[in-house]
């Protein structure tokens, strides 16, 4: 650090204290600070400060964190992940609203922060220097530093003249400094007695820095053990002091159920076996085959679509439906190239099905591929808790239609006509 040479006056009022101010610069003294017990109105005037650019730096870390936030999520849900959540669009911005706000107070209010902490020179473990003890609480003190320019003599002549009651000269560490001094140092180095030099009466109490090195190493030491504490093994934390939370008895949503009970878990949110819903007309008796097997998968083969037509206004809700829910991965043209694989350029690792133009799919029979939106096939999830029976009986009527195995929509029903009652006959 940098030892420099000030020379310190000490005012009893502010009154005398700013025209003090003036008169110093106008002589042309540098005046390092002025500490004051209160704050004194227009004292930054005087002294020719700035007005804070601050705020201006906080408009800066606001915008900068609305255009992370903006593009990194538009980022994972156009081009890195796209998903279907609830039929929305991959750029929902109304969506992005709460977390743009939220980052963006979040990145101004920390950055405006650690910028006032950085101008003023504030942080963990850093000492600053006094000039005088009773700096707050009260007289006012004006601090003069020493250049080539500026000499003590005339400096201390200059405070003198101003109205200072008592002028005396310091040496002392400019910057940051974080507390190196042990018993053999003092806070103040002191200059030649012709010079006037103060000793400071704190000089000789080292008990504040010898505190303020044990707070170091305990915020060492809090630090260390914090970094210790994390693992990139997110299976497998450390001490577990609640395991009630840290071993959840939730369960994933495709994840096998078959041994919860095993777990001592007799809650699983599953209906009786046998038994059918509150108005459900479209009951399907085959249940989901254990592993291994696909007997029920091929005998889902013989199932029929309850579904035989459907209106106009039913056929344009059943293709509304297919692409919420099936043509991210088909298509909107049922032809596999969907959002998650669009030519092989997708983030999906295999082409979806092709339901039309591909024997195989046009050949699968409705109650097929009921089974398999039901209970998940292959790499495809159930679609059972996002679709009635009745919707997914809709949507493969659709995908049959499209395919030209059954009749297009059916013309909407015509009013009949009130038959004649055969009791009144003309005379």
């Amino acid at each position: 650090m940098d030892v420099r040479k000030f020379v310190v006056g000490l005012f009893d009022d502010e009154k005398v204290l700013f025209p003090a101010v003036k008169q110093v610069r106008k002589a042309g003294f540098r005046i390092h600070d002025v500490y004051t017990p209160f704050p004194v109105h227009g004292l930054d005037k005087a002294l020719g400060l700035r007005e804070t650019s601050l705020h201006t730096a906080g408009f800066i870390y606001g915008i900068t964190g609305t255009t992370i936030a903006l593009s990194f999520m538009s980022w994972v849900f156009t081009s890195d992940w796209p998903l279907n959540i609830g039929g929305k669009p991959h750029l929902p911005l109304p969506a992005f609203v709460p977390v743009t706000f939220e980052f963006t107070v979040l990145c101004a209010a920390v950055g405006m922060v650690l910028t006032f902490c950085y101008l003023c020179q504030l942080a963990p473990g850093v000492k600053k220097h006094h000039f005088h003890p009773r700096a707050t609480d009260d007289k006012f003190v004006m601090v003069i530093e020493c250049t080539s320019e500026t000499t003590e003599a005339e400096a201390t002549a200059l405070l003198n003249a101003a109205g200072a009651h008592e002028v005396h000269t310091q040496m002392a560490e400019t910057g940051w400094w974080f507390g190196t001094y042990d018993k053999e140092q003092k806070l103040y180095e002191e200059a030649p007695v012709t010079s006037g030099t103060l000793i400071h009466p704190l000089a000789s109490t080292n008990t504040e820095y010898f505190e303020m090195k044990r707070i170091s190493i305990i915020l060492t030491a809090a630090t260390a053990l914090l970094v210790v504490a994390c693992s990139e093994v997110k299976r497998k934390p450390g001490s577990i002091y609640m395991p009630d939370m840290a071993n959840s008895r939730a369960y994933e949503t495709y994840a096998d159920h078959s041994n919860l009970k095993d777990k001592g878990i007799s809650y699983n949110n599953l209906p009786v076996a046998g038994t059918v819903g509150r108005a459900e007309s479209y009951v399907y008796h085959l249940a989901k085959d254990a592993n291994g097997d696909t007997a029920n998968y091929f005998a889902s083969r013989l199932v029929e679509n309850p579904v035989t037509s459907l209106d106009d206004k039913q056929m344009k809700e059943a293709e509304r439906l297919y692409l919420i829910n099936c043509g991210i991965c088909h298509g909107e043209k049922l032809d596999g190239n969907g959002p998650l694989w669009k030519g092989g350029e997708g983030p999906y690792p295999a082409k979806p099905a092709t339901l039309v133009g591909d024997a195989k799919y046009e050949a699968m029979t409705a109650g097929t591929m009921f089974y398999s939106v039901t209970y998940g096939r292959n790499l495809m999830g159930s679609y059972a808790s996002q679709l009635t029976p009745k919707q997914r009986w809709d949507i493969i009527h659709y995908i049959k239609v499209k395919q030209g195995k059954v009749g297009a929509a059916a013309p909407a029903t015509a009013a009949v006509a009130p038959a004649s009652d055969s009791s009144k006959a003309t005379k």
